[in-house]
């Protein structure tokens, strides 16, 4: 039998750095928060060799005081927290004491700090065992170094990907951090090469535009609420600038980016018929609250979390988005999307999160980066067609290729450019906050397109609407209407609707029969493994028997999708249902019936499942179009 033994520390400290140092870009999120747990209002991070080689900070911050330097390479040693009511209180983003061990163990440090009315102090590290100490002429602050990373645990270095995708996650970390504390000014320099610069002005919407774009700034709009436990604000994306999956969506509690999938839901849920499926927006939501209320002693990277009152906080996020959603309703200029989405837009292709295809994203984003940060100050261009040589490869993009954008970092440039994008974006958030829901216009009908679409024109301006998804959005809001003002929610049927299930099935059904209930639908077993249908939702139409198979297979498959989701995922397969299909010929009262509708429905706009039903052609845009006008 094998005997029990005490880990010696050095080894403990490796096994620990397992969890707390997963890559590079673990090391540069530990040392940021340090910074700004120390008051820092300024931090460089310097990375040579996607932070294998040297990942340094340099803050403005308290620093360490002389006596505490070589303490805070000790495991569980902080100055976070002291009790068990600080453990449960917790302000700052580290607490825990383990970070700096961790790291030291599987790096060599070079350390150099300097706290307030005293001499600097300086230690070198090598795998964790101090080898020099100095006192160091040095400004108040902390100026850190973590050299040859992994260097006594080559089998880490097997796990690491190439160096972009490790360049993309060390992006990942410091976009969060620069996006939850505007009032640091961050600066990111890879291989000599500038690729991020804050300048700490509180400027969320600047952040944004140099993250995520200058065309992405654009189409965010700003919105707050607050309750008795919850301040809440930040920008969420029009209807329009969408993506394919959540790494857009940015939660930060009390300054702590945080992974929730609740609140992802409650952000999504927000813009109800007005996202497509399978589309997501783009949100940066900073959530302010008691300490108390939030567990983040969880997981040891501190982004998962639980909350006391995270019911409360899901239905103040989504009834604020919602609001703000709908003083933006819009008729898409359809011209300017179909060009927009013929030429690629890069900018939309850069996602530095963990969870995307970082092969693609590492591969060019270097090269990608140029063009973004040229965009973004100049914003004459920054809806012109940017036209990019897709043949050329990264491998041949030199520091020369650089000058061909006119980027220029130096500070005083910078300054000038900064100026103009505050002067622009500031502009657009005026806009956007004036911007206010307008009406449809009266159109008149002209001809139906390929018995699917309906030419209509008002003014000097083209309408295209379709068919389809107008009528469905018309018989969405009626189905809604009469569920909720109807006494009585079912019909009863005379003679019964008959279903035969599998096996599986009917257990799935015993579960989900209150759910059924709740919608109207009343099913009771009849035989072996059939079940018989007496009563269904006064709402349903058409095609009673498809769609009743459909809510029954929806909540089969999802049982623990909620009332109102499944009511409004219900109305709205009834409302498809129902409505006129494409390829459907219409006579010329037919089609002004479907525009007559639509002006009745509150939102005119997207169809139940987020589709745009209307699309305007400007005279403007025709010109253009035949070159009458540049």
């Amino acid at each position: 039998m094998s005997k029990i033994n005490i880990l010696s520390a050095e080894l403990s400290n490796k096994i620990s750095a397992g969890e707390v140092v997963e890559r590079p870009a673990s090391v540069v999120k530990e040392l940021l928060e340090n910074s700004i747990d120390a008051g820092s209002t300024n931090i460089k991070i310097i990375i040579k060799e996607f932070g294998i080689e040297e990942i340094r900070i340099i803050d403005n911050g308290s620093g360490i005081s002389n006596n505490d330097m070589e303490k805070a390479f000790m495991r569980h040693a902080t100055s976070k927290i002291r009790t068990d009511y600080d453990l449960f209180h917790i302000e700052t983003l580290g607490f825990r004491g383990e970070a700096l061990a961790s790291i030291a163990s599987v790096s060599n440090i070079d350390i150099k700090s300097c706290a307030s009315d005293e001499q600097g102090k300086r230690l070198i590290l090598e795998g964790g065992k101090i080898v020099k100490t100095e006192y160091y002429a040095l400004i108040q602050g902390t100026d850190i170094s973590v050299k040859n990373l992994f260097y006594n645990t080559p089998a880490r270095l097997k796990y690491l990907r190439n160096s972009y995708t490790e360049q993309a996650n060390i992006m990942n970390v410091v976009n969060k951090l620069a996006l939850s504390y505007p009032n640091i000014a961050f600066e990111v320099i890879v291989d000599d090469k500038i690729l991020l610069k804050t300048y700490g002005d509180n400027n969320i919407h600047k952040i944004i535009s140099k993250i995520y774009s200058l065309t992405v700034a654009k189409n965010m709009l700003k919105f707050k609420a607050t309750s008795d436990d919850y301040k809440i604000d930040g920008y969420v994306s029009k209807p329009e600038e969408t993506r394919a999956n959540k790494n857009y969506i940015n939660i930060f509690i009390n300054g702590r980016y945080i992974k929730n999938y609740a609140i992802q839901n409650a952000i999504t849920d927000a813009y109800g018929t007005f996202l497509m499926k399978n589309r997501f927006p783009i949100a940066v939501i900073n959530i302010n609250m008691n300490p108390i209320l939030l567990d983040v002693n969880v997981h040891p990277t501190k982004q998962e979390i639980r909350l006391s009152k995270e019911y409360e906080l899901i239905s103040l996020i989504k009834d604020a988005i919602s609001e703000r959603l709908s003083e933006n309703t819009y008729i898409p200029d359809g011209i300017n999307n179909v060009l927009r989405n013929k030429s690629k837009d890069y900018s939309k292709q850069l996602d530095f999160s963990n969870d995307l295809d970082k092969e693609f994203v590492a591969k060019d984003s270097p090269y990608l980066d140029s063009i973004i940060n040229n965009i973004s100050y100049n914003q004459r261009i920054s809806d012109k067609n940017v036209e990019i040589n897709t043949e050329d490869k990264f491998d041949n993009f030199t520091d020369q290729s650089y000058k061909n954008y006119n980027i220029n970092f130096e500070e005083n440039t910078l300054k000038v450019e900064e100026k103009i994008e505050d002067r622009y974006l500031s502009n657009i958030e005026e806009k956007n906050s004036k911007y206010t829901k307008i009406n449809l216009p009266q159109l008149s009908v002209l001809v139906q397109i390929f018995k699917t679409y309906i030419l209509a024109q008002a003014g000097e301006n083209l309408y295209l609407i379709d068919q389809h998804a107008a009528q469905e959005r018309y018989n969405f809001e009626k189905f809604q209407k009469i569920f909720s003002e109807s006494k009585n929610i079912s019909k009863q049927l005379l003679i019964p609707i008959t279903f035969n299930f599998s096996v599986e099935e009917v257990a799935n059904i015993k579960n989900i029969s209150e759910k059924l209930n709740s919608l109207g639908l009343v099913i009771e077993e009849f035989g072996n493994n059939s079940y018989i249908v007496r009563e269904y939702p006064t709402w349903i139409e058409n095609d009673a028997e498809h769609i009743i198979r459909s809510i029954i297979d929806k909540v089969s498959s999802d049982k623990n999708i909620d009332i109102l989701k499944l009511r409004h995922d219900a109305i709205a397969m009834a409302s498809c249902k129902a409505s006129i299909k494409a390829n459907q010929y219409l006579t010329h009262l037919e089609m002004e019936k479907v525009i007559s509708d639509l002006y009745s429905c509150k939102n005119p706009f997207t169809c139940p499942h987020g589709r745009p039903i209307i699309s305007k052609l400007t005279k403007k845009d025709l010109e253009k179009m035949f070159k009458r006008i540049v």
